[in-house]
């Protein structure tokens, strides 16, 4: 799978990324996974504020392990206030709020 942030700031590259990681989830490939968000944590907080990225890290955060879901939210805290104002930015912090499990991520 070849991946670029460019991809997930396309209408269909991220439906393809989204159809990857739901594919992922389903066959119990964790590399695939893992490649998918690895690809995404360092653009994470432009893909959050992007009209389609921000599918992508909402499905992401959907299905991550812990770990990964404290990256998230670390790349969430960089500007959570521009976040929260951004259209976009808004759902993915809500998503990481519903999705948010252990007293870390609070």
């Amino acid at each position: 799978l070849e991946y670029s942030p460019a991809l997930a700031k396309d209408q269909g590259g991220c439906r393809f990324l989204q159809t990857y990681v739901l594919t992922s989830i389903n066959s119990n490939d964790k590399q695939l996974f893992d490649h998918i968000f690895i690809s995404s944590i360092n653009h994470c907080w432009n893909l959050m504020n992007d009209s389609f990225g921000n599918y992508l890290i909402q499905k992401l955060a959907d299905n991550c392990d812990d770990q990964q879901l404290t990256k998230i939210i670390e790349q969430m805290s960089q500007e959570p206030v521009a976040l929260c104002k951004d259209t976009h930015g808004t759902r993915s912090v809500q998503k990481l709020i519903e999705v948010a499990k252990i007293d870390d991520h609070f």
